[in-house]
């Protein structure tokens, strides 16, 4: 998700691969949700 929006602090990740828990919703444009989810 950083890599394609642009920026580096946008989503948090882990260190260790495997490890991220954390679901990240995202709104685009008032119409369409894009989802960051864990092992995905």
């Amino acid at each position: 998700m950083n890599s394609l929006f642009g920026k580096k602090d946008l989503v948090k990740t882990s260190a260790k691969p495997g490890k991220t828990r954390l679901a990240n919703l995202f709104k685009v444009a008032n119409k369409y949700y894009l989802t960051d989810l864990p092992g995905y």
